[in-house]
């Protein structure tokens, strides 16, 4: 999970207009930069999970030309897809390609860290799948999906609402699949994540603390609720 504590955020933009404290507002800035690099830092997660069991690929192309003998789910980042010389696709790649050599089966993912999208947005990915699907569909001798897959929601039918019903059930992917796919534990990077979850919740109740208006009206407000529940005795 991204940690608010690593984004510098705006003092002078939308968020203090909305409610008049620059020091909340930068707070709120640097809070909606973490929910944005969310998505990223989650690719990260499940890719150093993978590569600590040596299943990384980071030469696409090397890859394709002399595909690994061993059994195993074998996973390819956007990085990887953009050097490649051999699938070329334009400006756009999937999150993640997974080779799976025991069921002969490449899966093309888009992951997400959340479950709702516009549609504008879910047509464009989509279409990017299909594109390097049909790319890559000629150098390898295994059969190919598309998928999306909203890491932490776990009822398939919210996950092709949240896609506007452009996909169906089976490129519907909840991050247990993938993480099944992928040979690697869900449970541990949601634990993982809850941990970097605990602290960004630390971390912005001491930055609220840190702002002398917001202590003025939380004692206030304290004040105000204190005499409020004398009263009703």
């Amino acid at each position: 999970m991204a940690r608010i504590q690593n984004y510098q955020g705006r003092s002078d933009g939308g968020y203090t207009r909305v409610v008049g404290d620059a020091a909340l507002g930068k707070l709120l800035s640097r809070t909606q930069s973490a929910i944005i690099a969310a998505g990223t830092e989650l690719e990260k997660t499940v890719y150093r999970e993978v590569d600590e069991q040596g299943r990384a690929v980071t030469d696409l192309d090397a890859f394709l030309e002399a595909p690994t003998s061993s059994a195993g789910a074998y996973l390819v980042n956007k990085r990887s897809i953009k050097k490649s010389q051999r699938v070329r696709i334009g400006r756009s790649e999937p999150d993640l390609v997974i080779f799976d050599t025991e069921q002969r089966h490449v899966y093309i993912v888009e992951l997400k860290d959340g479950d709702m999208f516009d549609t504008k947005k879910v047509d464009g990915e989509l279409n990017t799948l299909i594109t390097f699907q049909n790319a890559i569909s000629p150098h390898i001798p295994y059969m190919t999906s598309i998928h999306f897959c909203s890491f932490n929601q776990t009822d398939k039918a919210q996950i092709i609402s949240g896609f506007k019903g452009k996909i169906d059930e089976n490129q519907a992917m909840t991050g247990a699949e993938l993480c099944q796919i992928l040979r690697i534990d869900y449970e541990k990077i949601l634990q993982q994540r809850m941990s970097d979850a605990a602290a960004n919740r630390a971390f912005f109740i001491d930055e609220l603390l840190k702002d002398p208006m917001i202590r003025k009206d939380i004692i206030e407000i304290l004040i105000a609720a204190a005499e409020t529940s004398r009263r009703s005795r």
